[in-house]
């Protein structure tokens, strides 16, 4: 699933969204996926100078990020 959301420029505060790393369980050990393969993931914050909204999935790039995650992920309420 691919969705394009444009957000206000900002600044990175976390992280590196290009980069990499391992996924593992709380004893260390990699997680491995159905495929076998090691699992890894990105992570990536970014700080965006907040307007007259009470919560960022107010803006107009906060509910196109909202209904992603929402339609991605069925599993329950999204709590922020």
């Amino acid at each position: 699933m691919s969705n394009e959301i444009l957000t206000p420029v900002g600044r990175m505060v976390q992280g590196h969204p290009m980069e990499l790393r391992p996924v593992t369980d709380k004893h260390g050990v990699q997680k491995i996926n159905k495929a076998g393969n090691a699992q890894v993931q990105a992570f990536a914050a970014v700080a965006i100078v907040k307007g007259t909204e009470q919560h960022w999935n107010q803006t107009e790039w906060g509910m196109k990020i909202w209904a992603a995650g929402q339609a991605g992920w069925s599993g329950g309420i999204v709590r922020c």
